[in-house]
């Protein structure tokens, strides 16, 4: 049964979340420019700081997961898991700063789009389960 405290740890939660998943889309967003400057032969620095936006992003990204699933425990019986599978890092930080070649970062870039969609779709889902705990206590339990 979803009580008063369960719909308020949820808000509290859902909005922890929206903070670090608007953050990761920020720092993706901004390694999104720095592949760019990448792809246009921006060299090593670009690289660099490609990366660590990326880190950065991963880093908010992981934080709101922890948040997201403390959303989903409690209102563990009004809604199904909610799942947000995002991982922007990985092996291809290494490729793309070793190699620093068009090729890799193509595929680096490709994945920064991949996880702004993701994050994007994320921040939609936690705006979504907010303006529905906002109806549910407009309501009363």
């Amino acid at each position: 049964m979803l009580t008063q405290s369960n719909i308020e740890h949820a808000v509290n939660s859902a909005n922890e979340a929206l903070y670090h998943l608007t953050n990761a889309e920020e720092f993706l967003q901004s390694a999104g420019n720095w592949g760019i400057f990448d792809l246009l032969g921006g060299k090593m620095i670009a690289s660099v700081a490609k990366h660590t936006k990326m880190s950065r992003a991963n880093e908010e990204i992981l934080l709101a997961k922890q948040h997201i699933q403390e959303v989903s425990y409690f209102l563990k019986d009004q809604i199904d898991y909610i799942a947000v599978d995002l991982n922007v890092e990985g092996l291809m930080g290494f490729a793309d700063t070793f190699f620093d070649n068009f090729i890799t970062d193509m595929v680096v870039q490709g994945r920064i789009n991949e996880a702004k969609i993701q994050v994007h779709e994320a921040i939609s889902t936690m705006e979504g389960i907010l303006d529905a705990l906002s109806e549910i206590e407009e309501e009363g339990i």
